[in-house]
């Protein structure tokens, strides 16, 4: 029987000198090599792009190192075209330089020609509404004895 010291070199080499070479890998890339790739402390808080034309939040955003994504145009009857309605992140989320936000940018007032459903039965108004992109609001059943 061989004694415990014979033991002891072998599991220092194969299990010890791994375990330290890890460590000390682990160490220099978690103090080093990672604030560098992540940009660490260097949050700020986003400014407001909501309300801003997009001209205006293109400079802000050039000015902040930040890249505006239009998501989406939609039709606004209190907002005029071009004017940023929403924003993701929301304004004052502390992000990083170089990240990305998300515009919804307004289409101006949606404007479109209502179709002639005079004298149509219901389902078909209904279904003359929905084509040019309308629904029916509250329908009222009114008796007016001068139309047939």
């Amino acid at each position: 029987m061989q004694p415990l010291r014979n033991y002891v070199r072998p599991a220092l080499l194969y299990i010890g000198v791994p375990a330290i070479a890890f460590l000390t890998i682990f160490i220099f890339v978690n103090s080093l090599i990672m604030p560098v790739v992540t940009r660490h402390a260097e949050e700020f808080p986003l400014p407001a792009f909501v309300g801003k034309t997009e001209f205006e939040a293109e400079d802000l955003s050039a000015k902040f190192d930040v890249s505006l994504e239009i998501a989406g145009r939609e039709f606004s009857s209190d907002k005029p075209e071009g004017i940023i309605l929403t924003q993701v992140p929301e304004a004052g989320t502390m992000i990083k330089s170089g990240r990305s936000v998300k515009i919804v940018v307004s289409a101006g007032l949606r404007v479109a020609e209502i179709p002639d459903v005079f004298g149509l039965p219901l389902a078909q108004a209904n279904i003359a509404l929905q084509k040019s992109g309308f629904a029916a609001g509250d329908i009222y059943w009114v008796r007016v004895d001068s139309l047939a």
